[in-house]
């Protein structure tokens, strides 16, 4: 569990909860420091920065405005032996999204493809380095908005086809 430094306590009484209901899994706090006055883009960033905190091949990512209503289990993730992420052309969802132009700005190309379409994310470790080396330095400490995973699934679906299945 990543978390701002100022809230590890809180996230430490939530994860002694977890481990006593849970007793076989692991928990780990990694407690870092936030960005004043941009708490939304620094946990954008954490994100970004998610296989420095594991060593795990593939890591989830589920927003806290998520319900599952039944019991899952990861590789109900998977299509075909690879993470499923799911994409619509921008072009079908016009004015539903603000994220075109943001993730554009972010990476300095052309994006004709909306990646934000389902929740959980299953993430190949590798996707996170290789987005990190397409925004410019400091990005996220100086830009106003940002889109996290229309990020990685461009990077994804340019550079890495082989370890998604992508599905339109």
């Amino acid at each position: 569990v990543v978390c701002p430094t100022q809230d590890r306590d809180a996230v430490r009484g939530i994860i002694d909860a977890a481990q006593r209901k849970y007793p076989a899994q692991a928990f780990i706090i990694h407690a870092q420091t936030d960005w004043p006055k941009r708490g939304y883009l620094w946990q954008q960033c954490m994100k970004l920065n998610a296989d420095v905190f594991s060593d795990a091949t593939y890591i989830l990512h589920m927003d806290s405005d998520v319900f599952i209503a039944k019991p899952t289990d990861v590789a109900d993730y998977f299509v075909d032996g690879k993470p499923g992420w799911m994409w619509s052309w921008y072009g079908d969802i016009e004015g539903q999204t603000p994220w075109k132009e943001v993730t554009e700005k972010a990476l300095g190309v052309k994006v004709e493809r909306e990646y934000m379409r389902a929740m959980p994310f299953v993430i190949h470790r590798d996707t996170f380095a290789l987005t990190r080396q397409a925004l410019p330095d400091g990005y996220l400490q100086k830009c106003e908005a940002f889109s996290e995973f229309n990020a990685m699934g461009h990077v994804a679906y340019t550079y890495q086809q082989h370890l998604y299945t992508f599905i339109d």
